[in-house]
């Protein structure tokens, strides 16, 4: 066991919310290094890392064991929920953590899905990319909506990270690739703006209009409010318009229908609605 208590424990990763579909495997990982003056022999490989699963997979907890860089990649299936996962060095193989093995520096969430949406792409004025975006955005089987979510206007290089949800909702007609009940998804989060790391609150518009993404799927972002409290509206168009019910705030009372939201196509990358029918 020397070498076990030679060894120093990293995070394991990916350490933001994950958000991952049922059906499809996703991996884990965590980097072992040698504690300084402390050699741990030839190599940091083949050291037994246990990753304990806490959540609706809990059965799928298992052993990986770390390569010659001292990284041990844990691969496994979900169902939908939330799990948590850490890791220890699981010496004596007994699947039980001992005082003196070594564990995760945290404890990584990972959120399964049956409902998300996905995508990263950018937006061209000519041949000058003017926007880029990515991220995954889910439904939780008990209600709410988690992920993440970043677009960047590459003309002032301002970024905005979206990384709490308020609500996700599908609408629209039915996609064929992936196979969905809907194409557009439509979600509200807050985040926040790299230039001067305000709070802002962000409503944006995806829509998959089939395989490949580039030409066809749409999408369009507004920033509806900046810091908190219901005085700080502000609304910020950023890409096409969404008209956000900010727009209209009493007086004068909101249209009686207000004017459809403006979505502008992607010239590279791909979006993904997974609305899929429950089974």
């Amino acid at each position: 066991m020397a070498i076990f208590q030679k060894t120093s424990f990293g995070p394991i990763y990916p350490q933001a919310n994950d958000v991952n579909p049922v059906g499809i495997s996703h991996k884990v990982w965590v980097d072992l290094t040698a504690i300084a003056g402390e050699p741990t022999a030839p190599t940091l490989g083949g050291i037994p890392v246990r990753f304990v699963i806490e959540g609706p997979n809990a059965g799928a907890s298992g052993v990986a064991y770390t390569d010659d860089a001292g990284r041990a990649t844990f691969e496994y299936y979900g169902n939908e929920g939330m799990d948590r996962i850490w890791a220890y060095i699981d010496g004596d193989g007994d699947q039980v953590r001992d005082s003196n093995e070594p564990r995760s520096s945290n404890t990584a969430l990972k959120f399964w899905v049956r409902h998300f949406v996905t995508g990263g792409g950018n937006i061209k004025d000519g041949k000058k990319v003017t926007w880029t975006f990515s991220g995954a955005v889910g439904v939780l089987p008990e209600g709410g909506a988690v992920g993440s979510f970043q677009i960047v206007d590459q003309s002032t290089k301002e970024v905005y990270s979206v990384d709490e949800f308020v609500v996700l909702s599908f609408y629209g007609s039915e996609a064929g690739s992936p196979t969905a009940t809907h194409n557009t998804a439509r979600f509200r989060g807050v985040g926040t703006r790299s230039s001067d790391g305000a709070r802002v609150e962000v409503v944006i518009i995806l829509e998959d209009n089939g395989e490949p993404g580039k030409d066809a799927d749409k999408i369009a972002a507004e920033v509806a409010r900046v810091g908190a409290g219901p005085n700080n509206v502000n609304v910020i168009p950023l890409i096409g318009n969404v008209y956000v019910p900010e727009r209209y705030p009493p007086p004068p009372a909101p249209p009686t229908t207000p004017p459809p939201s403006e979505l502008v196509t992607i010239s590279g990358g791909n979006i993904q609605v997974h609305n899929m029918p429950n089974p």
